[in-house]
């Protein structure tokens, strides 16, 4: 984050809440990158420092919880490519889907119970405390840390630790944000050249993409433990907008369709 960024998202945010005509109070931190600007319908309200992780949620170990169940996923890549001749890199696109299944995985509870542990949301009788650390999630990224580093065991909790003092907001000024981004003449020309050598993807045809759902069938099929009922249905939907696909191609016309000879 960036004080550019945060007052370019702040001018859209005042402007959203001006069409609705409210007015409204936006809690934030004290963070370098908050910097204030002008508002007419939003008031900033900074809160006191060091206390994200007494009184907001995301701190209080909902965060924890999601880097426990990305970190799990990225071991297990790595763990999954030490033993493949074919290793799937950890790219931009693999991490985002990684992103997206850690966090449709942190459970409800435990985002009800940090916020009531940030005294957000008032205290009940069957309140527990947050379970920041799954036991089954913990134990199974430790068992998958100790097969990658048998000879530097490494605890789960330092594990997900280890990148928490790294920087992840700068207050940069504008000079200093286009000299990073603005290329020199020799990245211009590589730019230039990657782009001419770029290639349109393969697209498979739809004999192949039928082979591969009914091998993805299969498999599921035979591994009901780990997968649900659902998953074949969904797959039994895909096949059937394939054979759609595949009957719509056979209709359509050729150019000696409108021509008799």
């Amino acid at each position: 984050m960036t004080a550019l960024i945060f007052k370019d998202w702040l001018v859209k945010f005042d402007r959203h809440m001006r069409r609705q005509r409210r007015q409204v109070i936006l809690l934030i931190d004290k963070a370098p990158s908050h910097a204030s600007v002008d508002l007419t319908n939003v008031k900033l309200h900074y809160l006191p420092p060091n206390t994200t992780s007494h009184i907001q949620p995301l701190d209080a170990g909902i965060i924890k919880n999601f880097k426990l169940l990305y970190k799990k996923q990225q071991m297990k890549l790595h763990l999954d490519n030490a033993s493949t001749d074919t290793p799937v890199p950890l790219d931009i696109k693999q991490a985002l889907l990684f992103i997206r299944s850690a966090w449709r995985d942190v459970k409800q509870p435990t985002i009800i119970n940090c916020w009531r542990h940030a005294k957000i949301l008032p205290p009940t009788d069957s309140q527990i405390e947050p379970d920041n650390e799954p036991t089954e999630d913990v134990r199974d990224l430790q068992e998958t840390l100790d097969k990658l580093y048998p000879d530097a065991p490494v605890p789960v909790s330092d594990f997900i630790e280890l990148d928490a003092n790294l920087p992840c907001e700068e207050a940069m000024t504008e000079d200093e944000i286009i000299e990073i981004v603005r290329p020199t003449a020799e990245e211009e020309t590589t730019i230039n050249t990657e782009e001419d050598q770029t290639t349109e993807p393969v697209i498979p045809k739809l004999p192949q993409v039928k082979t591969l759902l009914n091998t993805l069938q299969t498999f599921v099929t035979y591994n009901l433990d780990v997968f649900d009922v659902s998953d074949l249905d969904f797959i039994d939907t895909l096949k059937t907008k394939m054979q759609k696909t595949s009957e719509k191609n056979e209709q359509q016309k050729t150019l000696k369709d409108y021509f008799k000879f």
